[in-house]
């Protein structure tokens, strides 16, 4: 997969077909945000067990995310927020992903300077 924000702020995609040894041809939106939401910066991927994750910060400060299912090869319906960031501090830049010991971090940088993280067992 190979990921990109549109200056439109939608997140768009595509994907290498390992049958044909090519890319596709064309890009595909991933699911809508809520109404007025631009992601902005690039994504991060984070691959933990059977799902490919993607994590974007929104116009509005928040964290969104949403995940591909491997193994029912398909993805999650929508974006969701993922909260990292006490009330009144907005996420700026680019979030950052990692996977250690079967846990997800997440980290981001709040409006107020400080750095802020949140993980998945």
């Amino acid at each position: 997969f190979l990921f990109a924000t549109g200056s439109d702020g939608k997140m768009y995609y595509t994907w290498r077909d390992r049958a044909a040894w090519k890319w596709k041809d064309d890009w595909a939106v991933r699911s809508t945000l809520p109404a007025g939401v631009r992601l902005v910066g690039s994504p991060v991927t984070a691959i933990e067990s059977d799902h490919l994750f993607l994590f974007a910060t929104g116009s509005d400060g928040k964290m969104y995310y949403t995940y591909r299912d491997r193994a029912a090869s398909k993805w999650s319906e929508t974006w969701a927020v993922r909260s990292v960031a006490p009330t009144g501090v907005k996420l700026v830049g680019q979030p950052s992903a990692i996977v250690e010991a079967g846990h997800l971090f997440l980290f981001a940088t709040g409006s107020d300077g400080k750095m802020y993280y949140t993980w998945r067992d």
